[in-house]
This record gives C-alpha cells, structure tokens and sequence, in this order.
C-alpha cells in the first residue's frame, strides 16, 4: 500500500510531523510537502498572519484546497494538525495514500511546543488538551499510529518497517 501512494503523517503540534517527515522523504528520495509551509508561501502570510487577519475558517478552506489539488505521486505529508478535522479531509488523506498518526501525550506535546508564539491555536495547557481531545476522533481514523515519544530514528524504523510490511503483502 505504502510504495506507491504519498505517506501523510498527522498529528498534534509538537508530535514531529515536519521534522520526521522532512527526514523520511529524504531516506526513501521522495518529495516532502509541508502543508502549512506550502500554504504560508502560496499566500504570503505565516500561518499566524492568517488566522488574525481572515480567521480560522479561511485557513481550513485553504487546506482543503491545497490537499484537493495535490498531485497523485508518491510523496511525504507532514500535514498541519488540524487538517485532518475539516471538512471531509480525512477521507481525502486516507484515499489519496497512508496516513500515520503520531500519537503523544498531551503533556509531551505541550512540553514541547509551550515557548512557541508562532501557533494560532496554542494557549493554555487545558485548551490544548481539549483540543487535542477534539481532535483524536478525526486522528483515530488513520490507518497506522506510532508513539511520537520514541526519538525520530526510531519512529522513522517504524514507518520504514510498515512501509516494508505492507509492500510484501
């Protein structure tokens, strides 16, 4: 399944998704999209700037633009953290390859973004709890999920082990 199609990896901020991602694609030479990288550069605007400036729903229907236009070659995703929840985008993910969700606690991830001003979405540990509560209906439907409190290489084992897995079948 994994050979052909593009690998999505979402998950909450702070979960590793553009780092392993970003690394993945580089071990299997395939290319690496970051959606809110994309999107920060086909708008002109970060992220944040977007949020403040058109609101949250303007963002989300970028996503879903971007994911709907995404070419159908084999590829690595890191997809931002809410774009799974929208719309009907979690089907598009898992029709259009496999989608891996990295999965930590809600302690670790806010531990490991806490000091970063540059998310729209990051408040208080409660909010991002609830948040993250939210979010998991819409993460659960992946077709694989991997411990994101593992380092990357070993997180990248494992996707290159169900990559392996899933090719033989």
């Amino acid at each position: 399944m994994m050979e052909e199609h593009t690998i999505f990896l979402i998950g909450m901020m702070g979960s590793g998704k553009s780092t392993i991602g970003a690394r993945l694609a580089e071990l299997l030479a395939l290319p690496f999209i970051d959606t809110d990288a994309a999107i920060e550069k086909a708008d002109g605007r970060s992220v944040q700037q977007i949020f403040e400036q058109e609101g949250e729903g303007y963002f989300r229907e970028k996503e879903q633009q971007f994911l709907q236009q995404l070419p159908q070659q084999a590829g690595v995703v890191a997809c931002g953290g809410g774009l799974p929840c929208f719309f009907n985008n979690m089907e598009l993910l898992t029709a259009k390859g496999t989608v891996i969700y990295l999965e930590a606690s809600p302690a670790l991830l806010y531990d490991r973004i806490e000091g970063d001003k540059q998310r729209p979405k990051l408040q208080d540990y409660t909010a991002f709890e609830q948040l993250l509560t939210a979010r998991e209906v819409s993460y659960n439907k992946a077709h694989f999920k991997i411990d994101a409190k593992q380092s990357v290489e070993a997180i990248i084992a494992e996707v290159l082990s169900l990559r392996a897995a899933t090719t033989n079948q």
